[in-house]
């Protein structure tokens, strides 16, 4: 392509247009020939700051937001064309602004063809210019990114988002993929619980043991928690996101946890941001702010808390993504085509879920309902006899223990859940139940214990054969 058509691929941002009309034709002919090698090299460009600044490196689609995972340089200037390199281009070390010339770009261009150079850069995928760009969710700023501050390196916007749901619903798994994909190693995990607090997160006195220690003194020194040494890697390495992972996020008292730190972490208040904003800590008195690239992520098993119970604090300043059990049976779907079959019969596993699921929503809530990742484990057995004995011990190991939890032991319902209520042949209800007749009244109280049969409980009984017969699970989403 020419020089115009290459330029049309930056002159959707109207400033940039707007700005590169003054440009002298050198001027124009310099960019292009940078434009081209870092494009031929399989990088990409995008625009960022006011849209007349343009940076080279890769991008990449993240959490729904585009994120600059790798900013190598940044082209701005307003009276004369610089170029800012924030890594090494093979022996061009990292430089702030300087001017952008003929020497420069032919040194680029083959520091660029280093093939060695380009893999460590390269996307697995052809280069993008920026008007291609994959769109983003609507409500974001469709992949400009935020200027922060004079030679500080510009990302997207903070991330602060919760994946929620029943257990088993695979949040752990989407969890470790992300951070495979998008972090690498830069990321710090931690689980909270009731006793976690502000002094693991954030900082706090530690004892240690001295050489007073024969008498059994001790002293106290200050130490960083979990989120502040994160803080401190992040920023001094702001080329890269990292993240905050929160497994069980909503099993810990926020207040305490987070202290002042609840308003620091909004994508705004956080360093360079429109409304940055910097507190003095109460252990170290040392000046914090948040950094811009780190995003937090949490989880949260919807069966011990709802949304709605959450800290007010939390819900209002992270966004929440629902991950529910998926009993689809389209291709691509975690149950697609998982059949377990026997002699004389098949049990269609998706159907079976989707019929538990659907009960416990009509009984309970759908924040109880059971994941689809319990069963996924089905898929590493054999089919036959060994897949019969996976599914059995599915049942027995989480599906029956889940509905006793949830239902705080109420046989009747998990038989209605099951459908063993429905189920003609009693050798295919997992749940037998039992009505009191007066000979046993007698037996358990004597002759004399003036009780109608409709004032006991009926019983009820855990049939292990059941758990072996196909008919059983069948019968869930099939009942005779």
């Amino acid at each position: 392509m020419d020089d115009e058509e290459l330029l049309k691929h930056f002159d959707g941002q109207p400033a940039f247009r707007a700005f590169r009309a003054g440009w002298t034709p050198d001027e124009r002919g310099l960019f292009c020939w940078l434009a081209r090698a870092v494009h031929n090299a399989g990088l990409d460009w995008w625009h960022t700051g006011n849209g007349i600044q343009v940076c080279f490196g890769r991008k990449h689609l993240h959490l729904g937001y585009l994120h600059a995972t790798s900013v190598l340089g940044r082209i701005r200037g307003k009276q004369r064309r610089t170029i800012e390199l924030k890594h090494a281009i093979g022996a061009i070390q990292p430089h702030a602004r300087q001017p952008l010339t003929q020497q420069r770009v032919a040194q680029i261009e083959g520091e660029l063809a280093n093939p060695g150079f380009v893999e460590e850069w390269r996307a697995d995928r052809p280069a993008w210019w920026p008007d291609k760009l994959p769109d983003e969710p609507a409500g974001t700023d469709s992949g400009a990114e935020n200027e922060r501050q004079e030679g500080a390196e510009s990302t997207s916007p903070a991330l602060n988002r919760i994946y929620y749901g029943p257990p088993g619903t695979g949040k752990t798994h989407k969890l470790s993929a992300l951070l495979r994909s998008d972090y690498g190693n830069r990321f710090t995990f931690a689980t909270f619980h009731q006793s976690y607090g502000y002094e693991e997160f954030v900082e706090g006195l530690r004892p240690i043991l001295g050489e007073e220690a024969g008498t059994g003194q001790v002293r106290y020194e200050i130490r960083d928690g979990a989120f502040k040494q994160l803080c401190d890697r992040a920023r001094r390495d702001p080329g890269h996101r990292y993240a905050m992972v929160i497994d069980e996020i909503n099993r810990g008292n926020i207040s305490k946890i987070f202290g002042e730190l609840i308003t620091l972490v909004e994508p705004d208040k956080r360093e360079g941001g429109t409304n940055a904003v910097t507190v003095k800590l109460p252990y170290s008195g040392d000046d914090f702010c948040v950094p811009a690239n780190i995003d937090i992520i949490g989880t949260m098993n919807t069966a011990d808390r709802s949304i709605a119970l959450l800290d007010t604090a939390l819900r209002r300043r992270f966004e929440f993504v629902a991950m529910m059990p998926d009993t689809s049976d389209a291709p691509g779907a975690p149950l697609a085509g998982l059949r377990v079959t026997t002699e004389d019969h098949e049990i269609d596993v998706a159907r079976m879920l989707a019929a538990i699921n659907r009960r416990i929503e009509a009984l309970y809530d759908r924040d109880h309902c059971i994941g689809h990742a319990y069963f996924m484990k089905l898929r590493n057995a054999e089919d036959g006899p060994a897949q019969m004995e996976a599914l059995e011990l599915v049942f027995r190991r989480s599906v029956l223990p889940l509905l006793e939890e949830y239902f705080f032991e109420d046989w009747h319902k998990i038989r209605l859940v099951l459908a063993d209520n429905r189920k003609p042949q009693p050798a295919a209800q997992f749940i037998l139940e039992e009505a009191a007749h007066a000979s046993d009244l007698a037996n358990l109280f004597g002759g004399d214990h003036g009780l109608e049969d409709e004032a006991v409980r009926p019983l009820y009984r855990v049939q292990e054969s059941a758990f072996r017969n196909p008919l059983a699970y069948v019968g869930i989403y099939q009942p005779q």
